[in-house]
This record gives C-alpha cells, structure tokens and sequence, in this order.
C-alpha cells in the first residue's frame, strides 16, 4: 500500500577593527575621568507614568551632542520588561558612553576612515534592501496558480518530484484491516511503524523519500504509484 504525499516545499553591528578599537576604549577612560564636565540635569523618576514629561527636554550633554527626555523615555522602555529597577542614571549612562567613542572617534578623524565608510555603506545598502523586501511583502500577493504558471513559464515543471510512503504487508487480509483502519481515520504513518514488514522505511513512518518522476518511471515498483493523485492510495 502507498500513500502519495506533497513535496516538502525550502543589531547591527559595524565590523570593528581591533586597533581602533582599543585606542577609543584607551582614550575613553581618559574621558571618563573628565566625566564632571557633561552637564547633567536632574531627572524625576521616569518608571512609573511618563505622560507630560516634555520629551525635549535635555538630560544630558556630552560636547556638543544633547541627550534628550524622549532618548531617555525610550531606554526605559525597552528594558521595562527585564529590569524594572533601573535608576534614571542608569539608563542615561550607555547614551554618555556612546556619545563620548563618538566624539573621540570625530577628534581621531577615524569617521572618515575607509574602512568606516565601507561598513556604514554596507548597513545602509542591507537597511534598504530589507526596508523594500518588508513593504513588498506587506503589498504583493501571489496566488497558486501564479506560481504554477511562472513554473510552467520558464520550464521549472520540466521534473517534477513526487514522494511516496508505504506499507508492506504479504496477506490480503492484513491488507483488508489496514483499509478498514485507515477509513476509521487512522494515521498513515502510525500504521506502517506498527504493521509494515519493510523494518527501514517502518521506522520512518513508511516514508520512501523524493523519487524524480522521470527516473521513477524507470522502476516498475514505482510506476504503481506514478499518476496517483496527492493524498491517494494505491494498492
């Protein structure tokens, strides 16, 4: 017995280099030291309910790069979920520590470096190409028969794969309960891991894998099958 079944179907990070980046680590704890010199302004607790907190309003200064309410709003946030103890200072300290490797790195000149370029040219091309594939995705809608057809169209039906499982048994008794089980509602596969006398294929539930149309014409055992329609029967 052989059931016919359907084909089975197929943070950003920039590429740093080592050496700069231990000279912006090295030059950093410099900047640390000198952290007094940011500006910070005194923030209320953000943790509860944020509604009427002036989104603008500057936290922090680092040079000449403001670090904002809604910059602030928007940490919380995300780590609401993981760390709901976080002070405000806390929060603002990984803004601080981005914002002085920026500044050192603009002092170093090294965001003009190639390399640099190179990788913000490679994360801009990725955004965009993945910014096209998601509106596409969101808009277009292709149906089965269009897919059948673009096979049809361009030759890609030319060989054709079907796959088979089955169950071997040498009585027609034995073959009679089968049908009667499988009638009833019995799975396929369940029946060919108990009653199956091919002891390989039972232990898979039967299954005889992918067979490419034209070779399995080639086999006599498998051109009972050819033809039969998916999720049939042949005996």
């Amino acid at each position: 017995m052989i059931s016919i079944q359907r084909p089975l179907a197929p943070e950003q990070t920039l590429d740093g280099d080592p050496v700069l980046l231990r000279l912006l680590l090295t030059k950093t704890r410099v900047w640390v030291a000198l952290l007094c010199l940011c500006a910070l302004v005194p923030v209320s607790s953000i943790q509860a309910q944020d509604d009427g907190l002036d989104s603008t309003a500057i936290v922090a200064t680092v040079g000449e790069q403001q670090i904002t309410m809604h910059d602030l709003l928007g940490a919380e946030r995300r780590l609401r979920r993981f760390q709901q103890d976080q002070s405000d200072r806390e929060l603002l300290q990984p803004f601080i520590d981005r914002e002085l490797l920026l500044l050192e790195a603009r002092k170093a000149n090294l965001d003009t470096a190639a390399t640099v370029q190179e990788t913000l040219d490679r994360i801009r091309r990725r955004q965009l190409a993945e910014k096209v594939h998601r509106e596409v995705t969101h808009t277009v809608s292709v149906t089965d028969a269009e897919i059948r057809q673009h096979f049809v169209d361009n030759g890609l039906d030319q060989k054709r794969e079907v796959r088979a499982s089955h169950i071997l048994v040498d009585r027609p008794e034995d073959l009679k309960a089968i049908m009667h089980r499988l009638d009833a509602g019995e799975a396929f596969a369940d029946l060919s891991r108990e009653l199956s006398l091919d002891a390989p294929t039972a232990a898979k539930g039967g299954d005889l894998g992918f067979w490419q149309e034209e070779d399995a014409r080639k086999s006599a055992f498998v051109q009972r099958f050819i033809g039969v329609e998916v999720g049939k029967l042949a005996v």
